[in-house]
């Protein structure tokens, strides 16, 4: 089961949205709070030259929390968008669990290496402690199982593809 709900907050000023993320399985009940953090500029470590927003998030679960870090796009620094809504943040957390799937899916860097088509042994060794440290990361806050991992990264893939516009109710 899955149910997701927004819910709006200032930081600093700025009128945000958190996540909220219920998630049960037939092992598991788990309440996820995914909130923007912080956006600030930087040089993009993937178009040479290009000035993108840093974005930090929070994921919250059962008093811990972890920061994740990733680099937003080229047009979205132009639209000055710095702030995430629910929707983007759902679309954010899917990419971290997918990270961390991946992690599980490959645990030898060179089959990870060959399937994601990486030829330069210094990126593969990047990207593998990259999504390795995000897998860990989430096992400790999330405290899920592999297979509960993959049934909330599931639930919220089905959520995503049956909601064109990733509209999330807020809390009433």
């Amino acid at each position: 089961m899955l149910k997701l709900e927004k819910r709006k907050y200032k930081q600093s000023g700025v009128e945000k949205e958190a996540l909220i993320i219920e998630f049960e399985s037939e092992t598991a009940k788990r309440t996820i709070e995914v909130r923007d953090s912080r956006s600030e500029e930087d040089l993009s470590p993937f178009v040479n030259g290009a000035v993108v927003y840093k974005h930090a998030i929070v994921v919250k679960c059962e008093g811990r929390e972890a920061k994740f870090t990733f680099w937003g796009s080229v047009a979205e620094f132009e639209e000055d968008r710095k702030v995430y809504g629910a929707g983007e943040l759902l679309n954010v957390f899917e990419v971290i669990l997918s990270d961390a799937i991946t992690a599980i899916e490959y645990s030898d860097i060179d089959e990870f290496a060959e399937a994601m088509n990486i030829k330069k042994p210094s990126e593969a060794i990047r990207s593998w402690r990259g999504i390795n440290n995000t897998y860990r990361k989430l096992r400790r806050l999330l405290r899920l199982s592999y297979y509960e991992l993959f049934d909330l990264h599931n639930a919220i893939i089905d959520y995503i593809n049956e909601h064109d516009n990733l509209e999330i109710p807020a809390i009433a």
